[in-house]
């Protein structure tokens, strides 16, 4: 996609208990964040498009605590958009750009020697006279720049718009022709963009990239052996999709990190959440990555993302478009610097975050009943069963990460704790509420188990949230029991504000 937009300032960031509530980073129109961290001295950089032919660089020195505004890249042309941020591995940080000149389209990388505090004009890789949009880059297994970017430019020979790469051999000064990395010759029917790549541990790597047109702008993703030779242009890859049975559409962004594993994990995110079986808007639209520890091979696992930006997608470039990602550098922490309103938001979440923190109603996928607090009570050792959805607080539950994966449920009607009585690590311990006090028979994992369903694993024994003989009146107890797989220990989380 290419929408033209204007951009924004940086602010200061708050932090509670671990992780940062969101803050607005300017109040102008802006879009198209990038954000990285430096591999000299580990400061985080971000560059946002702001106004029509300037945009600003960023530096913090404290994960993102406080930032400082370093440079202002000004440009020449009436229009810009689509900006690139990358660091070479010399150091040298590269930012780039889509300028509209008339019917003059061109792309341009600036390039900066000193951590982002002063840049200059370093080529002018593509020039066109339709649309050359999106440019990124990557190192590739010879040591080569690659820039990979989208294109209008061959729709006479029936390309609505492809992905193309070209290669530099001295560092992004000059640069070969283009070959064409995905693209279909279709009429003009299909329109491939938005590539980003990345490397992975055994050498090998990704691309995500969207295909709009006739593919309702899902997210795809590919491989490469060495980063140039990416199969075969017309087959569009692999659509990425979860085991929650969701997928994205709309200006996907890839990450990977060193989780510990010998893969590591690829982090992916997208505009719009959608359901695989009938394209709808899917829950936990706005608030969602994915990731996949076996190099973006298969289905990936859900997580919730430290901001909510929800959008139905389309021509709302206001939301969530082009969201960036960013593990911590002990991997703890996610960070996220995305658009929302057409304004900024730096935040900092858990990375071990399946379901955003917030206030649900959780509904039996066997019953289509709400757990519930018996008569509404307010006391300790009230039990929990499941009940008629009834809109009552007593079926309303304030669901908190507590920021190493544990999940705190309390009821917002008492206050008081979803628990396993007396701390059971049986089979068919019964579940009540109780006065918080942080036991591990109070903390529960919430693994995803499809369809946006979860279960819901008790930290202390290991057991999942079911209800007994798999009942489906009101009033069916709600214990703990090994896990089986049926419909009566799988919930879904409905939001409840």
């Amino acid at each position: 996609m290419q929408i033209r937009f204007y951009a924004v300032l940086l602010a200061m960031l708050c932090w509670l208990s671990g992780a940062s509530a969101a803050v607005t980073l300017g109040n102008q129109t802006s879009f198209y964040p990038r954000m990285l961290r430096l591999n000299s001295n580990a400061h985080l950089i971000a560059s946002f498009d702001y106004g029509n032919t300037q945009s600003t660089i960023w530096d913090s020195a404290d994960n993102g605590a406080s930032w400082t505004q370093i440079a202002t890249i000004n440009l020449g042309e009436p229009g810009h958009c689509c900006s690139g941020l990358y660091e070479t591995p010399q150091g040298a940080l590269l930012w780039t750009t889509s300028t509209t000149n008339g019917s003059v389209h061109a792309i341009k990388i600036y390039r900066s020697t000193d951590r982002g505090h002063t840049w200059s004009l370093l080529s002018t890789p593509v020039t066109g006279g339709t649309g050359v949009w999106e440019a990124e880059f990557a190192t590739d297994s010879a040591g080569r720049l690659v820039m990979y970017y989208s294109s209008e430019e061959y729709k006479g020979s029936g390309y609505n718009q492809l992905i193309a790469e070209r290669i530099s051999n001295d560092g992004g000064v000059t640069w070969s022709s283009d070959t064409i990395v995905v693209g279909v010759s279709d009429g003009n029917v299909q329109r491939p963009g938005m590539p980003l790549v990345a490397r992975l541990p055994n050498g090998s790597y990704v691309m995500t990239y969207e295909v709009c047109g006739g593919s309702n702008c899902d997210a795809f993703i590919r491989t490469s052996s060495d980063g140039v030779n990416w199969g075969v242009p017309s087959n569009l890859g692999t659509r990425i999709e979860s085991t929650s049975g969701n997928h994205f559409t709309q200006t996907p962004t890839v990450r990977w990190y060193n989780d510990g594993s010998a893969n590591g994990r690829l982090l992916v995110t997208g505009m719009v959440l959608r359901r695989n079986a009938d394209n709808g808007i899917a829950a936990g639209n706005g608030q969602t990555f994915m990731y996949n520890t076996n190099n973006g091979t298969g289905l990936w696992t859900e997580g919730a993302t430290p901001q909510a930006a929800a959008t139905n997608g389309g021509s709302d470039v206001c939301n969530g478009y082009t969201t960036q990602l960013l593990p911590s550098a002990n991997g703890v922490q996610l960070y996220e610097l995305v658009n929302v309103g057409c304004s900024i938001k730096f935040a900092v979440g858990p990375m071990d975050n399946p379901v955003a923190s917030g206030i649900y109603t959780l509904i039996s996928k066997n019953s289509g009943l709400a757990l519930d607090v018996n008569a509404c009570s307010t006391l300790a050792g009230a039990n929990v069963q499941q009940w008629t959805p009834n809109g009552a607080n007593c079926q309303r539950w304030n669901v908190q990460n507590q920021g190493n994966g544990d999940y705190l449920l309390t009821s917002v009607n008492s206050g008081l704790a979803l628990d396993v009585n007396a701390c059971s690590t049986a089979n068919g311990g019964n579940v009540q509420q109780w006065t918080p006090n942080g036991a591990p028979c109070q903390a529960w994992h919430p693994e995803p188990v499809g369809g946006g369903y979860f279960r819901l694993v008790s930290k202390n024994s290991g057991l999942v949230l079911d209800v007994d003989a798999c009942s489906t009146a009101p009033g069916g107890n709600v214990q703990q029991w090994q896990w089986l797989g049926g419909d009566c220990q799988r919930w879904k989380l409905q939001p409840s504000p």
